[in-house]
């Protein structure tokens, strides 16, 4: 949030606009939290631009050829998600497939190709806990965005060490508390 204030403040709108404020602490229902669209569209993007693990690792089970390269029974093919999320073959909104733009999930990218953002896996191996998590994922940004604001700090530059799964090389951000006022 720290690198888009823009983002922060278009959430920060969205929330104004469904009465979710400061002062709506308990009263969250999951309709609520269900018609945030915008809110929606950042954790896509989010999770489009940083997923949490970069690949996985499939075993085939049948024999099969994909762009000229024959699979066999038992080979193991590794699935670079970070490749798959950031092709321009898939995504197709003006700023390219690299900028970070959430608002693509209500336009150009909006019916993107159900394979093409795979961070909770896909087909049958879908994971089983995905809308929870992203529920959970949500709640937590329409906390956090009602009473905070998120500062870029000098030394993030935002780039992540890469293992199994992706962590920011350096985190220094600077909070503020809002203001009842805003």
């Amino acid at each position: 949030m720290s690198k888009y204030p823009e983002v922060q403040a278009s959430i920060k709108r969205e929330l104004a606009e469904h009465g979710i404020d400061r002062r709506a602490t308990l009263s969250i229902t999951s309709e609520m939290i269900a018609s945030l669209d915008y809110v929606e569209c950042v954790i896509k993007e989010v999770l489009r631009h940083a997923p949490i693990i970069e690949h996985v690792q499939r075993q085939v089970i049948c024999e099969d050829e994909l762009d000229g390269v024959s699979l066999h029974v038992g080979d193991q093919v590794l699935i670079p998600l970070a490749s798959i999320h950031r092709s321009p073959k898939l995504w197709h909104h003006p700023a390219g497939p690299d900028a970070f733009v959430p608002e693509r999930f209500l336009t150009d990218d909006k019916h993107h190709h159900l394979q093409a953002l795979v961070t909770f896996g896909g087909g049958h191996r879908r994971c089983i806990g995905q809308h929870l998590a992203q529920f959970h994922l949500k709640l937590f940004i329409v906390r956090t965005m009602q009473m905070l604001t998120f500062h870029d700090a000098p030394g993030n530059d935002g780039t992540c060490l890469t293992n199994i799964t992706g962590v920011p090389s350096s985190l220094i951000v600077r909070i503020t508390f809002d203001n009842d006022d805003q």
